[in-house]
Protein backbone atom coordinates (compact mmCIF):
# COMPACT_ATOMS: atom_id res chain seq x y z
CA UNK A 1 0.00 0.00 0.00
CA UNK A 2 2.52 2.14 0.79
CA UNK A 3 4.39 1.77 -2.84
CA UNK A 4 1.20 2.50 -4.44
CA UNK A 5 0.51 5.87 -2.38
CA UNK A 6 4.62 6.44 -3.10
CA UNK A 7 3.85 6.46 -6.99
CA UNK A 8 0.43 8.05 -6.58
CA UNK A 9 1.83 10.80 -5.21
CA UNK A 10 0.99 14.15 -6.48
CA UNK A 11 -0.95 12.56 -9.35
CA UNK A 12 -4.75 13.33 -8.32
CA UNK A 13 -5.36 15.23 -11.02
CA UNK A 14 -3.74 12.83 -13.51
CA UNK A 15 -6.05 10.21 -12.79
CA UNK A 16 -8.93 12.32 -13.20
CA UNK A 17 -7.92 13.77 -16.54
CA UNK A 18 -7.06 10.15 -17.83
CA UNK A 19 -10.19 8.36 -16.28
CA UNK A 20 -12.38 10.86 -17.89
CA UNK A 21 -11.12 9.92 -21.01
CA UNK A 22 -11.44 6.41 -20.74
CA UNK A 23 -14.81 7.37 -19.76
CA UNK A 24 -15.73 8.79 -22.90
CA UNK A 25 -13.78 6.85 -25.25
CA UNK A 26 -15.27 3.77 -23.48
CA UNK A 27 -18.66 5.36 -24.16
CA UNK A 28 -18.03 6.29 -27.99
CA UNK A 29 -16.64 2.45 -28.60
CA UNK A 30 -19.75 1.04 -26.91
CA UNK A 31 -22.09 3.29 -28.95
CA UNK A 32 -20.48 2.49 -32.02
CA UNK A 33 -20.37 -1.31 -31.57
CA UNK A 34 -23.66 -1.31 -30.55
CA UNK A 35 -25.22 0.55 -33.92
CA UNK A 36 -22.69 -2.03 -35.34
CA UNK A 37 -24.54 -4.96 -33.40
CA UNK A 38 -28.08 -3.60 -34.75
CA UNK A 39 -27.02 -3.30 -38.38
CA UNK A 40 -26.03 -7.46 -38.05
CA UNK A 41 -28.96 -7.84 -36.40
CA UNK A 42 -31.16 -6.28 -39.10
CA UNK A 43 -29.36 -7.71 -41.74
CA UNK A 44 -29.64 -11.23 -40.46
CA UNK A 45 -26.31 -11.94 -39.83
CA UNK A 46 -25.37 -11.88 -43.50
CA UNK A 47 -21.37 -11.76 -44.52
CA UNK A 48 -20.30 -9.33 -46.87
CA UNK A 49 -19.85 -12.25 -49.60
CA UNK A 50 -23.97 -13.02 -49.60
CA UNK A 51 -26.01 -12.96 -52.66
CA UNK A 52 -30.05 -11.89 -53.09
CA UNK A 53 -31.81 -14.02 -55.39
CA UNK A 54 -35.29 -14.73 -56.53
CA UNK A 55 -37.08 -17.01 -58.81
CA UNK A 56 -38.07 -15.85 -62.03
CA UNK A 57 -41.84 -16.07 -62.38
CA UNK A 58 -42.02 -16.09 -65.95
CA UNK A 59 -40.27 -19.63 -65.85
CA UNK A 60 -41.65 -20.30 -62.10
CA UNK A 61 -42.15 -24.50 -61.40
CA UNK A 62 -42.37 -25.58 -58.34
CA UNK A 63 -40.53 -28.93 -58.89
CA UNK A 64 -37.58 -27.41 -60.64
CA UNK A 65 -37.60 -24.29 -57.74
CA UNK A 66 -37.16 -27.71 -55.18
CA UNK A 67 -34.19 -28.92 -57.27
CA UNK A 68 -32.43 -25.52 -57.67
CA UNK A 69 -32.40 -25.35 -53.87
CA UNK A 70 -31.32 -28.87 -52.90
CA UNK A 71 -28.66 -28.65 -55.94
CA UNK A 72 -27.24 -24.99 -53.77
CA UNK A 73 -27.70 -27.39 -50.52
CA UNK A 74 -25.09 -30.33 -52.41
CA UNK A 75 -23.18 -27.60 -52.54
CA UNK A 76 -19.78 -27.49 -49.57
CA UNK A 77 -19.58 -24.51 -46.54
CA UNK A 78 -23.25 -23.30 -47.83
CA UNK A 79 -25.80 -21.19 -46.18
CA UNK A 80 -29.06 -20.35 -47.40
CA UNK A 81 -31.45 -17.66 -45.68
CA UNK A 82 -35.44 -17.40 -46.77
CA UNK A 83 -36.76 -14.50 -45.42
CA UNK A 84 -40.33 -14.34 -46.63
CA UNK A 85 -40.65 -18.50 -44.93
CA UNK A 86 -43.99 -19.77 -43.85
CA UNK A 87 -45.93 -18.53 -41.31
CA UNK A 88 -46.08 -20.44 -38.18
CA UNK A 89 -46.60 -17.33 -35.63
CA UNK A 90 -48.66 -14.40 -37.21
CA UNK A 91 -47.41 -11.30 -36.37
CA UNK A 92 -43.74 -12.36 -36.22
CA UNK A 93 -40.92 -12.75 -38.67
CA UNK A 94 -40.13 -16.10 -39.94
CA UNK A 95 -37.18 -16.89 -41.52
CA UNK A 96 -35.99 -20.07 -42.92
CA UNK A 97 -32.33 -21.20 -42.66
CA UNK A 98 -30.02 -24.16 -43.94
CA UNK A 99 -25.95 -24.70 -43.64
CA UNK A 100 -23.95 -27.36 -44.12
CA UNK A 101 -20.46 -26.42 -43.11
CA UNK A 102 -19.04 -23.16 -41.14
CA UNK A 103 -21.76 -21.28 -39.47
CA UNK A 104 -20.95 -18.13 -37.37
CA UNK A 105 -24.16 -17.61 -35.03
CA UNK A 106 -24.44 -14.43 -34.25
CA UNK A 107 -27.95 -15.14 -32.31
CA UNK A 108 -27.29 -14.55 -28.38
CA UNK A 109 -29.65 -17.75 -26.36
CA UNK A 110 -30.85 -17.55 -23.61
CA UNK A 111 -32.03 -21.20 -23.97
CA UNK A 112 -31.34 -24.97 -24.89
CA UNK A 113 -29.35 -24.91 -28.64
CA UNK A 114 -29.24 -23.49 -32.38
CA UNK A 115 -29.55 -25.64 -35.17
CA UNK A 116 -26.58 -28.20 -36.30
CA UNK A 117 -26.27 -30.04 -39.50
CA UNK A 118 -27.64 -33.37 -37.85
CA UNK A 119 -31.27 -31.37 -37.95
CA UNK A 120 -31.30 -30.50 -41.42
CA UNK A 121 -29.57 -33.82 -42.79
CA UNK A 122 -32.61 -35.51 -40.93
CA UNK A 123 -34.89 -32.74 -41.64
CA UNK A 124 -36.08 -32.42 -38.09
CA UNK A 125 -39.30 -30.20 -37.76
CA UNK A 126 -37.54 -28.04 -35.07
CA UNK A 127 -37.44 -23.76 -34.77
CA UNK A 128 -35.83 -21.13 -32.78
CA UNK A 129 -37.63 -18.48 -31.20
CA UNK A 130 -37.21 -14.60 -29.92
CA UNK A 131 -37.92 -14.44 -26.38
CA UNK A 132 -40.78 -12.26 -26.97
CA UNK A 133 -42.96 -15.23 -28.23
CA UNK A 134 -42.41 -17.52 -25.73
CA UNK A 135 -45.31 -16.74 -24.21
CA UNK A 136 -47.67 -16.88 -27.27
CA UNK A 137 -50.49 -19.19 -27.85
CA UNK A 138 -49.29 -20.70 -30.49
CA UNK A 139 -46.45 -21.99 -28.13
CA UNK A 140 -47.89 -25.24 -26.59
CA UNK A 141 -45.92 -26.90 -24.24
CA UNK A 142 -46.42 -30.76 -23.99
CA UNK A 143 -44.40 -33.25 -21.69
CA UNK A 144 -42.13 -29.89 -20.30
CA UNK A 145 -41.43 -28.79 -24.30
CA UNK A 146 -42.84 -26.56 -26.16
CA UNK A 147 -44.27 -26.87 -29.66
CA UNK A 148 -45.91 -25.16 -32.57
CA UNK A 149 -48.55 -26.46 -34.37
CA UNK A 150 -49.38 -25.40 -38.10
CA UNK A 151 -52.15 -27.25 -39.57
CA UNK A 152 -50.97 -31.47 -39.11
CA UNK A 153 -47.32 -30.09 -38.60
CA UNK A 154 -45.33 -30.12 -35.28
CA UNK A 155 -42.27 -28.18 -34.39
CA UNK A 156 -40.35 -28.76 -31.60
CA UNK A 157 -38.63 -25.51 -29.98
CA UNK A 158 -35.02 -25.93 -29.58
CA UNK A 159 -34.10 -22.71 -28.24
CA UNK A 160 -34.73 -18.93 -27.35
CA UNK A 161 -32.54 -16.11 -28.82
CA UNK A 162 -32.63 -13.02 -27.01
CA UNK A 163 -30.79 -11.11 -24.64
CA UNK A 164 -32.21 -11.02 -20.86
CA UNK A 165 -31.81 -7.35 -19.96
CA UNK A 166 -31.82 -5.09 -23.40
CA UNK A 167 -34.13 -5.94 -26.84
CA UNK A 168 -32.46 -6.67 -30.41
CA UNK A 169 -33.81 -7.04 -33.48
CA UNK A 170 -34.83 -10.82 -33.53
CA UNK A 171 -36.63 -11.20 -30.01
CA UNK A 172 -39.70 -11.66 -32.11
CA UNK A 173 -38.41 -13.66 -35.06
CA UNK A 174 -38.74 -17.74 -35.64
CA UNK A 175 -36.28 -19.65 -37.35
CA UNK A 176 -37.07 -23.22 -38.79
CA UNK A 177 -35.30 -25.54 -40.61
CA UNK A 178 -35.69 -24.95 -44.44
CA UNK A 179 -35.73 -28.23 -45.45
CA UNK A 180 -39.27 -28.53 -44.38
CA UNK A 181 -40.59 -26.42 -46.83
CA UNK A 182 -38.83 -28.44 -49.36
CA UNK A 183 -41.27 -31.36 -48.53
CA UNK A 184 -44.24 -28.96 -48.74
CA UNK A 185 -47.05 -29.57 -51.49
CA UNK A 186 -47.71 -25.83 -50.85
CA UNK A 187 -44.82 -23.81 -51.74
CA UNK A 188 -46.17 -20.42 -53.39
CA UNK A 189 -44.07 -18.92 -50.82
CA UNK A 190 -40.81 -19.76 -52.10
CA UNK A 191 -40.66 -17.65 -55.30
CA UNK A 192 -38.70 -14.79 -53.52
CA UNK A 193 -36.89 -13.51 -50.54
CA UNK A 194 -33.67 -16.07 -50.58
CA UNK A 195 -30.04 -15.39 -49.46
CA UNK A 196 -27.05 -17.38 -50.23
CA UNK A 197 -24.37 -17.28 -48.19
CA UNK A 198 -20.94 -18.52 -47.04
CA UNK A 199 -18.79 -17.74 -44.44
CA UNK A 200 -15.68 -19.56 -47.24
CA UNK A 201 -16.88 -18.61 -50.35
CA UNK A 202 -16.61 -15.35 -52.04
CA UNK A 203 -19.48 -13.38 -53.59
CA UNK A 204 -17.99 -14.32 -56.92
CA UNK A 205 -18.04 -18.42 -55.99
CA UNK A 206 -21.94 -17.68 -54.84
CA UNK A 207 -23.01 -16.32 -57.97
CA UNK A 208 -21.15 -18.93 -60.28
CA UNK A 209 -23.01 -21.68 -58.09
CA UNK A 210 -26.55 -20.09 -59.37
CA UNK A 211 -25.23 -19.14 -62.72
CA UNK A 212 -24.05 -23.02 -63.51
CA UNK A 213 -27.84 -23.94 -62.01
CA UNK A 214 -29.27 -21.64 -64.52
CA UNK A 215 -27.06 -23.09 -67.30
CA UNK A 216 -27.73 -26.75 -66.13
CA UNK A 217 -31.60 -26.07 -66.66
CA UNK A 218 -30.82 -24.19 -69.75
CA UNK A 219 -33.04 -21.23 -68.44
CA UNK A 220 -32.77 -17.58 -66.36
CA UNK A 221 -35.19 -19.56 -63.21
CA UNK A 222 -33.26 -18.09 -60.62
CA UNK A 223 -32.45 -14.42 -61.13
CA UNK A 224 -29.77 -12.43 -58.88
CA UNK A 225 -30.53 -9.33 -56.96
CA UNK A 226 -28.37 -6.56 -56.90
CA UNK A 227 -27.19 -5.50 -53.35
CA UNK A 228 -25.84 -1.88 -52.53
CA UNK A 229 -22.83 -3.43 -50.51
CA UNK A 230 -20.63 -0.13 -50.57
CA UNK A 231 -20.12 -0.37 -46.98
CA UNK A 232 -19.58 -2.29 -44.49
CA UNK A 233 -21.84 -2.60 -40.71
CA UNK A 234 -18.51 -1.21 -39.06
CA UNK A 235 -18.12 1.41 -41.73
CA UNK A 236 -22.05 2.42 -41.49
CA UNK A 237 -22.31 2.37 -38.09
CA UNK A 238 -19.50 4.68 -37.86
CA UNK A 239 -21.02 7.07 -40.21
CA UNK A 240 -24.32 6.79 -38.04
CA UNK A 241 -22.33 7.67 -35.28
CA UNK A 242 -21.00 11.00 -36.17
CA UNK A 243 -22.59 13.38 -34.51
CA UNK A 244 -21.53 11.47 -31.56
CA UNK A 245 -18.16 10.73 -32.29
CA UNK A 246 -17.46 14.57 -33.50
CA UNK A 247 -18.95 16.05 -29.77
CA UNK A 248 -17.08 13.19 -27.95
CA UNK A 249 -14.29 13.75 -29.67
CA UNK A 250 -14.14 17.43 -28.95
CA UNK A 251 -14.02 16.38 -25.22
CA UNK A 252 -11.60 14.00 -24.91
CA UNK A 253 -9.59 16.56 -27.18
CA UNK A 254 -9.91 19.22 -24.51
CA UNK A 255 -9.43 16.61 -21.87
CA UNK A 256 -6.45 15.99 -23.57
CA UNK A 257 -5.04 19.25 -23.56
CA UNK A 258 -5.92 19.52 -19.60
CA UNK A 259 -3.96 15.98 -19.25
CA UNK A 260 -0.84 18.07 -20.65
CA UNK A 261 -0.85 20.32 -18.69
CA UNK A 262 -1.37 18.45 -15.89
CA UNK A 263 1.50 16.16 -16.80
CA UNK A 264 3.99 19.45 -17.35
CA UNK A 265 3.02 20.39 -13.48
CA UNK A 266 3.49 16.93 -12.11
CA UNK A 267 7.10 16.24 -13.62
CA UNK A 268 7.55 19.88 -11.95
CA UNK A 269 6.21 19.31 -8.76
CA UNK A 270 8.54 15.23 -8.52
CA UNK A 271 11.27 17.50 -10.39
CA UNK A 272 13.67 17.84 -7.04
CA UNK A 273 13.09 14.89 -6.79
CA UNK A 274 14.19 13.55 -10.18
CA UNK A 275 17.18 16.32 -9.73
CA UNK A 276 18.29 14.01 -6.89
CA UNK A 277 18.03 11.00 -8.72
CA UNK A 278 20.34 12.30 -11.42
CA UNK A 279 22.74 13.40 -9.42
CA UNK A 280 23.23 9.85 -7.43
CA UNK A 281 23.93 8.54 -10.74
CA UNK A 282 20.67 7.88 -12.30
CA UNK A 283 20.92 8.25 -16.36
CA UNK A 284 17.81 9.55 -18.18
CA UNK A 285 17.17 5.86 -19.41
CA UNK A 286 16.51 4.98 -15.69
CA UNK A 287 14.32 8.32 -14.40
CA UNK A 288 12.22 7.71 -17.90
CA UNK A 289 11.57 3.75 -16.91
CA UNK A 290 10.73 5.75 -12.64
CA UNK A 291 8.06 7.94 -14.58
CA UNK A 292 6.56 4.87 -16.97
CA UNK A 293 6.28 2.84 -14.12
CA UNK A 294 4.58 5.85 -11.75
CA UNK A 295 2.45 6.22 -15.02
CA UNK A 296 1.32 2.56 -15.24
CA UNK A 297 0.07 2.63 -11.82
CA UNK A 298 -1.81 5.90 -12.72
CA UNK A 299 -3.07 4.10 -15.58
CA UNK A 300 -4.48 0.97 -13.86
CA UNK A 301 -5.91 3.19 -10.92
CA UNK A 302 -7.84 4.86 -13.69
CA UNK A 303 -8.89 2.26 -15.97
CA UNK A 304 -10.34 0.23 -12.33
CA UNK A 305 -12.27 3.89 -11.85
CA UNK A 306 -13.78 4.48 -14.92
CA UNK A 307 -14.99 0.73 -15.35
CA UNK A 308 -16.51 0.71 -11.82
CA UNK A 309 -17.97 4.57 -12.54
CA UNK A 310 -19.32 3.52 -16.17
CA UNK A 311 -21.04 -0.25 -14.80
CA UNK A 312 -22.75 2.29 -12.11
CA UNK A 313 -23.82 4.53 -14.95
CA UNK A 314 -25.26 1.44 -17.02
CA UNK A 315 -26.93 -0.50 -14.16
CA UNK A 316 -28.74 2.90 -13.27
CA UNK A 317 -29.51 2.68 -16.56
CA UNK A 318 -28.60 6.46 -17.08
CA UNK A 319 -26.23 5.32 -20.44
CA UNK A 320 -28.87 4.67 -23.03
CA UNK A 321 -26.12 4.82 -25.61
CA UNK A 322 -24.43 1.92 -25.78
CA UNK A 323 -24.48 -1.36 -24.99
CA UNK A 324 -25.62 -3.33 -21.57
CA UNK A 325 -22.67 -4.51 -20.26
CA UNK A 326 -18.65 -3.72 -20.63
CA UNK A 327 -17.02 -6.17 -23.22
CA UNK A 328 -12.88 -6.27 -24.63
CA UNK A 329 -14.11 -3.82 -27.41
CA UNK A 330 -14.07 -1.67 -24.79
CA UNK A 331 -11.37 -2.75 -22.64
CA UNK A 332 -9.22 -3.33 -25.56
CA UNK A 333 -10.04 0.73 -26.66
CA UNK A 334 -8.97 2.09 -23.20
CA UNK A 335 -5.98 0.54 -23.40
CA UNK A 336 -5.05 1.91 -26.70
CA UNK A 337 -5.50 4.84 -25.53
CA UNK A 338 -3.20 4.45 -22.04
CA UNK A 339 -0.42 3.70 -24.06
CA UNK A 340 -1.60 6.72 -26.53
CA UNK A 341 -1.49 9.15 -23.84
CA UNK A 342 1.58 7.40 -22.08
CA UNK A 343 3.43 7.95 -25.15
CA UNK A 344 2.45 11.74 -24.71
CA UNK A 345 3.72 12.03 -20.88
CA UNK A 346 6.36 10.19 -21.31
CA UNK A 347 7.68 12.51 -23.98
CA UNK A 348 6.30 15.08 -22.25
CA UNK A 349 8.86 13.65 -19.13
CA UNK A 350 11.46 13.33 -21.56
CA UNK A 351 11.60 17.04 -22.63
CA UNK A 352 11.23 18.58 -19.27
CA UNK A 353 14.22 16.30 -18.15
CA UNK A 354 16.46 17.85 -20.78
CA UNK A 355 15.82 21.32 -18.69
CA UNK A 356 16.37 20.13 -15.48
CA UNK A 357 19.13 22.44 -14.03
CA UNK A 358 19.90 20.17 -10.59
CA UNK A 359 21.46 23.71 -9.65
CA UNK A 360 18.46 25.13 -9.59
CA UNK A 361 16.79 22.29 -7.87
CA UNK A 362 19.26 22.29 -5.12
CA UNK A 363 18.84 26.03 -4.28
CA UNK A 364 15.44 26.03 -3.17
CA UNK A 365 12.78 24.76 -5.34
CA UNK A 366 10.75 21.71 -3.53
Amino acid sequence: MRILKKYLRKTQFLILSLTFILIFTSIIVGHVEKVYRMILEANNFKTINSVAFNFNEKNLSTDNIIKSLKEMESQKNIIIIHEAGRVLIRGASQFGIYFNGIYENGYNLLEGRFFNLQDFKENKKVVVVGKNLINSESIQIENGRRYIYRGNDKFLVIGVIGKKNSDTQYDSRILYNLNIELEDKDTNYLQQGFILDSTVRSESSLKNIINRINRKNNSTLIKIIYQDKSNSPLVSAIQNSRTLLFNFSLIILCIIITLVRATIQWIDKISLELGIRRMYGCSNKNIILHIAKRYLSISVVSLVIAIVFQNLLILGNVLQIQNSSLNKFNIIASFIFILIIGSIVIGISIFNINKTQISYLIKGKV
